[in-house]
C-alpha cells in the first residue's frame, strides 16, 4: 500500500506486482490512476490452513475466519458466484503482513490464511501447515501483479509506455520459449 501512496503523491511514477485490489481501491476512492499491464497467473498465492485441514473448496470458507481482506476478489468473488455473502458468512481477519496470516493460522486465530507466493519458502520449514490450493485454483487466471500509473504520467509519455509493453512482451514471449533457462536465473538470483 505504500508505494500506491507514493503513486498518487508523485513520488513514483509506475507501481507494478502490487496485485490487483489495491489500484481497484485507489480508483473506487476516485484517485485517477490507470491499470495498463499485469499478469494473468497460476500457482500463486497459497491457500493455507493447518496440517490435515481437508479442502473441498471455497465454500469451506462459510462460517470460519480467514487472515485475509476481504478485497480478495478471486475469493470473495467465487463466494458471491456460489450465492454466498461473503462479508456476511465469512470472517475476515484483516492482517496486511504475510507472515501475520501465516501466524494467526499456526496460532488458531484463523481457519485459513490467504498468503503471498513469496512465503512458499518460509512454509516448506513448517511442519503443522499446508497448502490447501492457490488463488488461481479457485479462479484460474486471475489477474495478479498489476501494473499501473497516474493517468496524467501515462498520457504525457504515450512512447514510454508503448516501449514498456513492447518490452514486457518480448520479454514473455523469451520466457515461454526458454523457461528453464529463465527459471535458472530466477534460481540464481534468489539464491535458491
Amino acid at each position: 500500500s505504500d508505494s500506491g501512496t507514493a503513486l498518487i503523491a508523485g513520488q513514483v511514477d509506475i507501481c507494478s506486482n502490487n496485485g490487483t485490489n489495491l489500484p481497484l481501491s485507489s480508483i473506487a476512492a476516485g484517485e485517477d490512476i490507470t491499470i495498463f499491464g499485469g499478469h494473468m497467473l497460476t500457482g500463486c498465492m497459497p491457500i493455507i490452513a493447518k496440517k490435515g485441514t481437508k479442502w473441498n473448496g471455497i465454500e469451506d470458507f462459510i462460517g470460519k475466519t480467514i487472515a485475509c481482506p476481504p478485497n480478495q476478489f478471486a475469493l470473495t468473488g467465487a463466494l458471491l458466484e456460489k450465492g454466498y455473502d461473503p462479508l456476511a458468512e465469512t470472517e475476515w481477519l484483516q492482517l496486511a503482513s504475510h507472515s501475520d496470516r501465516v501466524a494467526a493460522v499456526v496460532s488458531g486465530e484463523a481457519d485459513y490464511g490467504v498468503i503471498g507466493t513469496n512465503q512458499n519458502y518460509a512454509l516448506q520449514e513448517m511442519d503443522d501447515i499446508e497448502v490447501l490450493c492457490y488463488m488461481s485454483d479457485v479462479t484460474p487466471n486471475y489477474s495478479c501483479c498489476r501494473m499501473y500509473t497516474r493517468t496524467e504520467f501515462l498520457e504525457e509519455n504515450p512512447t514510454t509506455f508503448k516501449l514498456l509493453l513492447k518490452a514486457l512482451i518480448r520479454a514473455q514471449i523469451y520466457f515461454e520459449e526458454n523457461k528453464e533457462e529463465v527459471v535458472g536465473w530466477m534460481a540464481e538470483e534468489l539464491d535458491a
